[in-house]
């Protein structure tokens, strides 16, 4: 189900964007002043080292950390396959590569030579591979769209982004005429650099990627006037409209509420079952139980009907979640016990379906010796729960609580309003976001005063008026 609804809180520090799909929050997007992400990014890289052991190459393109360039993401457009990194790439060289993947744990972000450019319709690829199509996108949709490939590059492959689906066919293709040109303007820019490493293109903002991913005719609302401004003049197709308050638009559509839900464990299930979550460091584990239909919650029927119809409802929780709380890598679930083979395939192909509306890349791998299934999910940023509280969850994030103190301050009229904070809150916002608190005394009209409460507990904070 392709969201309808999108709405941008933009707020001193950060900027969130929630998607709605019949008014249930699918996903939350994040963008702080502060990141320094570089994930769709180009650069003019320049190679720092070659590993022959690892058969990869390391790329300075100006971060922190140099980039990892493995020998498979290293060849470039048009050559079929390489045995070796050193066949494209030695120490000195300047490289263009694209950010795949944010660093994360002390690694580098993880590079490719092949960009992959992304509009609100047409994802372009380096690379002969035609015209790909979701499974999803209806077969008129599909006819409609195969008209591109009479204006696509031979050297080039496209897919479509689920905005695509019943959109303008003008639209579509003025967006893969704007993608290509973006392409021909990257490799003229590549040309002329003379020192690397260079940055070439920014990667899309925390917008253009919710754009790309709900209906082409949906409802945009923002809470700031100018923003709405803006993505009117970019989309024009969109209802984009401001948010007149004074409730907070958030709060108004329960996307607070959604955000607080998702980083708890347990998820209830329509009949009284539950899924449990658990992220770790290695891999997220998910458990399936029946809570309180044990006692009888399906009207006396037996374990195994229970069961079922409990491992039906999980498919479709487990599928929300894990786009809702951005889960990924290794993932595993301990369904409800299935004697039958025909049960087991079942609970697979739902799963499997239930997947496939997941725009991150999803692949289930089956059932383990221990009978729970095995699924990955390409990592796309860190999971709501890293991004919002500290390492096990337990306790609110200092710089998430930082931001979302100034957002509670901005809701309150008072002619003073003191944000009573935590130490780690408070040094937060006296300290990194510095800057966010000064936009939001601005707003405030100079009323905000930072008071460190040395009683509370990390992460707290409270707002008071006077």
């Amino acid at each position: 189900m392709r969201p309808d609804t999108i709405l941008v809180n933009v707020a001193p520090g950060e900027t969130r964007v929630a998607l709605l799909a019949k008014g249930k929050v699918v996903q939350v997007l994040f963008e702080r002043d502060d990141d320094d992400l570089v994930e769709g990014a180009v650069f003019a890289g320049r190679v720092s080292a070659v590993n022959r052991d690892l058969n990869a190459a390391f790329v300075d393109i100006g971060a922190p950390e140099p980039g990892f360039l493995a020998a498979a993401d290293a060849r470039p457009p048009g050559l079929e396959r390489i045995k070796s990194v050193t066949q494209v790439a030695a120490e000195g060289d300047k490289i263009l590569v694209q950010a795949d993947r944010e660093a994360m744990d002390g690694k580098g972000p993880r590079l490719t030579c092949r960009p992959v450019l992304a509009g609100r319709f047409v994802i372009l690829y380096s690379g002969g591979e035609g015209l790909k199509f979701s499974r999803f996108m209806a077969p008129a949709e599909r006819k409609e769209l195969a008209v591109l490939e009479e204006i696509l590059p031979v050297d080039c492959g496209a897919g479509f982004t689920p905005a695509a689906g019943g959109a303008d066919i003008k639209d579509v293709t003025a967006d893969l005429a704007r993608l290509l040109d973006l392409r021909a303007a990257l490799e003229d820019a590549f040309g002329e650099v003379a020192k690397a490493p260079d940055p070439l293109l920014a990667p899309p903002d925390v917008v253009e990627r919710a754009l790309a991913l709900a209906a082409p005719r949906c409802r945009l609302i923002s809470d700031d006037p100018d923003t709405a401004r803006e993505i009117a003049a970019l989309a024009p197709g969109l209802a984009a409209e401001a948010w007149p308050g004074p409730k907070p638009l958030f709060d108004t559509f329960g996307v607070e509420e959604a955000l607080e839900s998702a980083l708890e464990p347990a998820v209830t299930l329509p009949s009284g079952g539950r899924i449990i979550i658990t992220e770790t460091p290695a891999l997220t584990a998910i458990d399936v139980d029946t809570g309180r239909t044990q006692s009888g919650g399906l009207g006396g029927g037996t374990p195994q009907r229970l069961a079922a119809k409990t491992n039906r409802e999980a498919v479709t929780a487990i599928a929300h979640e894990m786009r809702l709380r951005n889960l990924s890598g290794q993932i595993v679930i301990d369904f409800l016990a299935m004697k039958g083979k025909k049960d087991r395939q079942e609970v697979l192909t739902m799963l499997r379906n239930a997947l496939a509306a997941d725009p991150v890349e999803c692949h289930v791998l089956g059932f383990t010796g221990l009978g729970m299934i095995e699924l990955t999910r390409r990592r796309r940023g860190p999971s709501l729960t890293r991004l919002l509280a500290r390492p096990g969850g337990l306790r609110p994030d200092p710089t998430a609580a930082a931001l979302a103190s100034l957002r509670a301050a901005l809701a309150r009229r008072g002619a003073v309003i003191r944000i009573q904070a935590a130490p780690d809150v408070a040094e937060r916002l006296t300290g990194p976001l510095k800057d966010a608190l000064n936009e939001a005394n601005e707003r405030a009209g100079g009323a905000i005063r930072v008071e460190k409460a040395e009683s509370f507990g990390p992460g707290h904070y409270e707002i008071t008026e006077g």
